[in-house]
């Protein structure tokens, strides 16, 4: 991934590492990045679990330095969970 590029990872967790909380309002990338074990070493990363339409949810995002933090929050935000 290059200083411009993004990332944003969606996975389903099983109920044995739940149950996670309600999904937020709104998703806001906060301004302290970690590094997380799903997302490419060096890059500013955010992890996310939550629960939606009774499934359970984990969503990481990277971003390289100049990344697309705007769009990445946009995906997150627009995203539609239907239960299975």
């Amino acid at each position: 991934m290059g200083e411009g590029d993004g990332l944003v990872s969606l996975m389903e967790r099983s109920r044995a590492n739940g149950p996670y909380p309600r999904r937020p309002g709104h998703f806001r990338l906060r301004e302290e990045a970690g590094e997380y074990e799903c997302s490419p070493k060096g890059l500013a990363s955010y992890a996310f679990t939550f629960r939606d339409a009774g499934r359970d949810l984990y969503a990481v995002v990277a971003l390289g330095r100049d990344g697309p933090e705007a769009q990445a929050e946009s995906i997150l935000n627009s995203l539609e969970v239907r239960a299975r």
